[in-house]
């Protein structure tokens, strides 16, 4: 990321499909945490590559972008990612899906929860 635009494939790692080792710098969200300690050894056994893993709140990750941080990856929100690229601060192309969440809210048995609806809270 030396030209100011974030590349979110990691450069240089393949080249006529022989890898390479090397550094990989990903910056992620928190959230990623536990998957990322997961997979990251059987990633860098298997590909060579040394993983330097840097975790921040998603915001924090996407204003270390903004700010022009170098980086070869990046694990953020879909959305952010997309606003990124529009900025020019990601090569646009460069962004995969790399999993899904879903988000949930409930209330116990018995309990009201006030004015909120599900469709004054999507409204929001």
């Amino acid at each position: 990321m030396h030209s100011g635009v974030f590349d979110a494939r990691p450069r240089g790692l393949y080249s006529q499909g022989m890898a390479r080792a090397g550094e990989v710098k990903l910056l992620s969200a928190l959230v990623m945490k536990p998957a990322l300690a997961e997979l990251a050894a059987s990633f860098e056994r298997t590909s060579g590559h040394k993983l330097a893993i840097a975790y921040d709140s998603a915001g924090a990750v996407t204003k270390r972008i903004q700010s022009g941080e170098a980086a070869d990856v990046a694990i953020i929100q879909r959305p952010t990612i997309e606003r990124l690229i529009k900025e020019g601060k990601i090569a646009s192309g460069s962004n995969v899906i790399l999993a899904r969440s879903g988000v949930a809210v409930a209330v116990r048995h018995g309990h009201r929860f006030g004015r909120c609806t599900q469709a004054n809270v999507a409204g929001s």
